[in-house]
């Protein structure tokens, strides 16, 4: 269940909606214009973005172990899997733009221009914090560790980049 309450006090009860995601964790995130939530996760292996005036289901798309999900300020949205190479940059309406092998991601980020995603990605021996182009996928491995990557964050003006990890 996702549960809405406004965001002035007493922060009242809206509404909530059963998004089908399973049980286990999930992350939601709300687009930039604060029109739509995406929720991913769970154990049915699906994310999906709701419509915040209907609260109607707009997208919803298939992705195996979703570890986290991030919108960008276009409203396109990424996913990335905790477990196997998923990575996968979608439009609003689900048409997915590209997928990449990163694998492990925990943590998604983009400039506020869309034009630069980030992201840290953990596969046994490899710890990196990768960048990328949105328009063509092409990865930059920015930081290399021994310990786990957790974080990747990068400014709105896409000056800075930042990483951390154990």
């Amino acid at each position: 269940m996702i549960y809405f309450y406004n965001s002035t006090p007493p922060y009242v009860f809206i509404t909530s909606i059963n998004t089908g995601l399973g049980s286990g964790s999930t992350t939601i995130d709300f687009s930039f214009d604060g029109g739509y939530i995406l929720i991913c996760g769970g154990n049915t292996n699906t994310a999906k973005v709701y419509n915040l005036t209907t609260y109607a289901m707009l997208t919803s798309v298939s992705f195996s172990n979703a570890q986290t999900c991030k919108f960008a300020a276009n409203s396109n949205f990424a996913i990335a899997a905790a477990t196997s190479s998923n990575f996968n940059y979608y439009t609003i309406t689900g048409g997915n733009v590209w997928s990449q092998s990163y694998n492990g991601c925990f943590d998604i980020d983009f400039d506020g221009n869309s034009s630069t995603i980030v992201m840290s990605c953990n596969n046994g021996a490899n710890k990196k914090g990768y960048a990328s182009d949105t328009t063509t996928p092409s990865s930059v491995t920015v930081h290399t560790g021994s310990a786990l990557m957790r974080t990747a964050q990068i400014t709105p003006d896409g000056a800075y980049i930042a990483y951390s990890g154990d």
